[in-house]
């Protein structure tokens, strides 16, 4: 997954107004975004190029996914928190009874020789 972004969006979308309005004064689009990542102090000026290909993407002038269907997918993943079943007690509790019979066989428990097994799914 990408790391959370550092930058305001308020900065990303002045950053990709800036650039459709410099570009004229330009040789070309890479140096008009190179131009303004350095103007507003952005790090690297691939970080403008991919905003404003995201712009791009979500104004229709540009193939590829949108933010909010990137959103909508993120939501229904299998991995979401939304996807997921109800967790199961037993899964957590069995782990720790385990700890605590292997600690038991430690400080001298020997009487401790079972081992709890976690319920099947």
């Amino acid at each position: 997954m990408a790391a959370q972004s550092s930058y305001l969006p308020e900065l990303r979308r002045r950053a990709v107004r800036m650039v459709a309005e410099v570009r004229p004064g330009y040789p070309s689009e890479w140096s008009a975004r190179k131009a303004v990542a350095t103007r507003l102090g952005v790090k690297h000026a691939e970080t403008v190029w991919s905003w404003v290909r995201q712009a791009e993407v979500d104004a229709g002038a540009r193939p590829g996914t949108t933010t909010k269907e990137s959103a909508e997918l993120k939501c229904t993943a299998p991995g979401s928190v939304e996807a997921l079943p109800p967790p199961n007690p037993a899964r957590f509790i069995v782990p720790v009874l385990n700890l605590l019979i292997m600690a038991a066989r430690v400080f001298g428990g020997t009487r401790c020789t079972q081992v709890v097994t976690p319920p099947p799914r």
